[in-house]
């Protein structure tokens, strides 16, 4: 009995050796091959500048949200690694870098992907939309300057696959004004079902709420 029981011990680590290796080798291939890991200094600050919120009412869902915030930082990372991707022309890379500078300089905004179970209540574009969209700094309130809707199919914007939102979100951009205030800001995203709100922290060191 005790052989067996070491037998079968010793070949559930052989199974298991074997996988771990082949895994490895994989991997290792994929490498080799070209195939680049996912996971890069631009995502790993993308998913630090990302917030998640889920919004229910009676066990049902009513909205998902995520929510970039763009600052200074995180557009110089994005634009590095897009015209890694795209093997963009130094002249053309820096005219991109310019834009971004003077985006962060003027704005602050945010990206947000936005499902909710009732397709008629996601228009936050609209003229009258049915929720009322707005930011916290401090003890501020500032409502949005603009309120774009964008297809991430577009090259540019496909890194919004990368934040795992719903696959029927609508995807907007949202910009307020810049403010000097420094701190907690809470973009908030409010109706008569309820209120989605995410917390950042904006400062000079780039510290972010997880």
């Amino acid at each position: 009995m005790n052989r067996q029981k070491k037998g079968c011990v010793r070949g559930f680590w052989c199974i298991f050796l074997f996988v771990f290796l082949l895994i490895v080798s994989g991997c290792t291939y994929m490498q080799d091959v070209g195939i680049r890991s996912y996971s890069s200094e631009f995502t790993e600050m993308l998913h630090s500048h990302t917030r998640s919120f889920k919004l229910y009412r009676d066990f049902e869902t009513v909205a998902l949200c995520k929510a970039t915030y763009f600052d200074r930082k995180l557009a110089m990372s994005f634009v590095d690694s897009y015209s890694k991707q795209v093997h963009l022309p130094d002249a053309e890379k820096e005219k991109l870098k310019e834009e971004w500078k003077n985006r962060t300089e003027n704005f602050d905004e945010f990206w947000v992907a936005l499902y909710t179970g009732d397709e008629d209540i996601n228009n936050l574009a609209s003229p009258h939309p049915f929720w009322n969209v707005h930011a916290i700094y401090g003890k501020m309130i500032e409502k949005p300057l603009e309120i774009e809707e964008i297809e991430i199919n577009r090259m540019m914007n496909q890194w919004m696959y990368l934040i795992d939102a719903n696959r029927w979100s609508k995807n907007y951009i949202i910009r307020f004004r810049k403010m000097p205030h420094t701190g907690k800001v809470t973009l908030v995203i409010a109706s008569m079902l309820g209120t989605i709100n995410m917390e950042f922290i904006k400062g000079g060191k780039e510290q972010w709420l997880r």
